[in-house]
């Protein structure tokens, strides 16, 4: 017995060491126990990698090894696994989830996946089927951080396995430190087997494609003579698909999640039998619709690679791919496999250091805080959640100046808030409800219009008094003068009118008079003519102006 002991350890030493040359960490989340699979995968339990959560059992008629266990998070909102890394590494995660009705309640949740401070997926789990999600991101720090966090009351997160596996630095060399790869697809075309370890040395599943319309082919050698830098497994690349006519394309869509965002493509092939004289496979890729001036012939038994990304020139449901035979081929297009990521958006920097300090500080003085692990703080608001923790006093954590919500609600707080409760200048909501606070909320913060949850607590919030406004009495002043001086202004004008008419009237008079009795002169209308005319030139004059300017203008 004992050296069947000492034999399944020596195997399980092995496979980890073989496996730990790519750096291969395999977490049967929940587990008791480490084992090795049906195929060959040692499993190893989550005790060092994460500090909260329970296990679970699934019930073992609709099991799925190794996801008959998971851990459960019904506590915090946010719960993190710690992974080992090398900084600037290229590593592959996936991580799995199988509901199987593990509480009882038939309603399988849906909760928010994040790796360090970046958003990965949101999972949507089934009761009978699991899920798995991936992504290829480069490590920032000595660690990576995935994350499963509460979006939804009632919805309790949790996780059935997580893998991470180093990749090799040249692999999905376009791939910049300042993008993850979140994977849509990849296939291996002309085969219905599944491909994996060890045949894929990385860890990476290839599922068969779905079923076309296209002539499934293998090649006639055993082995490849060379392979591309993101080195596809042997098994992956034997096996293809071919048009049935030399002149007709292969036209494939695939459905995206991310409808935005750019894309990145892996598309691999081989020559799968030696060509006669005169025969010739060359053929044109389209993405999209899109000429990139791609052109290939498949070289045989050599792993070719085309790959790059692809950004939509609008909203893209589907992403489709078209191989065109070129005007000199007399052979099919052939696809043997294919990879399909959806590019993240530009990722995170991570919580700054002061930020780091202080949570760190808030961890250490608070007991009920030592289940957090990873950056407790959610990437998009940047928020720090506080309650139900029974916390009896509040370490100082001022230096965390990013911080946009708190919510403290539901501890053992007494006493004045701390005054740098009231300081951060990103803040947008403050939840102190159910602690024994009491004093007086400031009323800057009132100004800046944060949401303030202060039920249940001694708080008071003193409204400041509006100041009279005397805005309507200046108007009134105001007005009334203006009328007062448009009245004495209208008074004077007609005052002086109705005097000047009076004038002239008389010295018209006197004229008339002084002419009738010098120079007698009938039936010429003397009087006619003067007055008018006089009453015309002033008018006269006014309008011959306003004709002028309007002439002008």
């Amino acid at each position: 017995m004992a050296l069947l002991i000492a034999l399944l350890v020596l195997m399980l030493f092995h496979q980890a060491s073989t496996q730990s040359e790519y750096g291969y960490v395999n977490i049967d989340c929940g587990a008791e126990d480490a084992y090795l699979d049906d195929e060959n995968i040692t499993w190893f339990t989550d005790y060092r990698y994460v500090k909260q959560g329970y296990n679970q059992m699934i019930n073992k008629s609709i099991q799925y090894d190794p996801m008959h266990t998971l851990r459960a998070f019904p506590e915090l909102k946010k719960n993190c696994y710690t992974l080992p890394a090398f900084i600037q590494q290229k590593y592959l995660l996936r991580a799995g989830f199988f509901y199987g009705n593990y509480d009882g309640l038939s309603r399988p949740p849906m909760f928010d996946l994040q790796f360090d401070a970046n958003s990965w997926a949101t999972v949507i789990t089934s009761i009978d089927q699991p899920v798995f999600y991936e992504a290829v991101v480069m490590a920032r720090r000595h660690n990576i951080s995935v994350c499963v966090a509460r979006t939804k009351q009632g919805d309790v997160p949790f996780i059935s396995t997580l893998q991470i596996m180093q990749l090799l630095p040249g692999m999905y060399s376009n791939m910049d430190s300042d993008h993850a790869l979140f994977k849509e697809y990849r296939f291996n075309f002309g085969s219905n087997q599944t491909v994996r370890y060890p045949d894929d040395k990385y860890g990476r599943v290839w599922e068969p494609a779905p079923p076309n319309s296209y002539t499934n082919i293998t090649a006639d050698f055993q082995t490849l003579i060379s392979t591309v830098i993101d080195d596809p497994p042997f098994a992956a690349i034997r096996t293809a698909i071919q048009s049935k006519l030399p002149s007709d394309p292969i036209l494939l869509s695939f459905k995206l999640q991310e409808q935005v965002r750019p894309s990145y493509i892996s598309l691999y092939f081989t020559e799968v039998a030696k060509l006669n004289p005169g025969q010739n496979r060359t053929f044109d890729i389209y993405f999209n619709g899109q000429d990139y001036n791609l052109k290939l012939s498949p070289i045989y038994q050599t792993s070719n690679e085309v790959h790059g990304y692809v950004v939509p020139t609008g909203v893209v449901f589907n992403f489709n791919l078209s191989l065109v035979p070129s005007k000199n081929s007399n052979m099919p297009p052939i696809v043997s496999a294919m990879e399909l990521f959806t590019v993240s958006e530009t990722l995170a920097n991570g919580t700054a250091p002061q930020d780091v300090f202080g949570l760190g500080l808030i961890a250490h003085f608070q007991e009920s805080l030592s289940k957090w692990s990873g950056d407790p703080c959610l990437p998009v608001p940047w928020d720090c959640y506080l309650a139900n923790f029974s916390i009896p006093y509040l370490t100082n954590f001022s230096d965390m100046q990013a911080l946009e919500i708190i919510d403290l609600q539901n501890n053992s707080l007494t006493g004045e808030v701390p005054s740098f409760i009231w300081d951060f200048p990103n803040l947008k909501s403050l939840n102190l409800a159910y602690n024994n606070f009491r004093g007086t909320v400031p009323e800057f913060i009132i100004n800046r219009k944060v949401s303030l949850n202060i039920t249940g607590t001694g708080l008071i919030i003193v409204v400041p008094k509006k100041k009279k406004s005397h805005t309507g009495l200046i108007v009134g002043v105001i007005v009334a003068v203006a009328v007062a001086l448009i009245g004495f202004a209208a008074f004077t004008f007609i005052n002086h009118c109705i005097k000047r008419d009076r004038k002239v009237s008389t010295m018209e008079m006197s004229r008339v008079e002084e002419e009738n009795q010098t120079e007698p002169v009938a039936g010429n209308g003397s009087e006619t003519q003067c007055d008018p005319q006089r009453s015309s030139k002033s008018f006269g004059f006014s309008s011959q102006r306003r004709l002028k300017d309007m002439e002008e203008n």
